[in-house]
């Protein structure tokens, strides 16, 4: 098996996993008297499509070359660190609320992303603009109510 096949292979479950995580926890979320859609929902379309096109990237590697796989872990990518990133995101966002997480998040992805960390004030200045946008969609003008997180309440 080539290496960049075998990778998708391998990026392809984690994303499935990720889909399934994303999934079960939006199920999660408390549904709403008074609407239709809940806030559970979008992200639940955001992880069946994120299963779909991971089992799309898993059958496109298993079409290819189907030669013996290498006994060698795959190496650390930045897809890796986001992901672990993303795990931490989704684990920590009950605790500290969407406002915090989110900027921790967003500010650690795009340092490694960036991949210089003399950015670190452009990248904590964006994320801070990102964060007040989204939520102030979010809550003032759907009304979506967003984690506050247990510490805060």
């Amino acid at each position: 098996m080539s290496s960049s096949k075998g990778s998708d292979r391998w990026i392809g479950g984690c994303l499935l996993f990720l889909a399934i995580v994303i999934f079960v926890y939006a199920y999660q979320f408390p549904p709403t008297r008074f609407e239709i859609v809940g806030p559970g929902f979008m992200p639940q379309i955001m992880a069946v499509c994120l299963g779909v096109l991971s089992i799309a990237l898993i059958a496109s590697a298993r079409k290819g070359d189907a030669e013996e796989a290498s006994a060698e872990a795959p190496q650390s990518s930045p897809f890796a660190v986001v992901l672990l990133l993303l795990l931490i995101y989704v684990g920590i966002l009950r605790l500290v609320g969407f406002r915090a997480a989110t900027f921790v998040f967003l500010v650690s992805c795009m340092t490694v992303l960036g991949g210089e960390v003399k950015k670190l004030p452009r990248f904590a200045l964006l994320s801070l603009g990102l964060v007040l946008i989204i939520y102030y969609v979010f809550h003032n003008l759907m009304g979506i109510f967003l984690p506050r997180g247990s510490i805060f309440v």
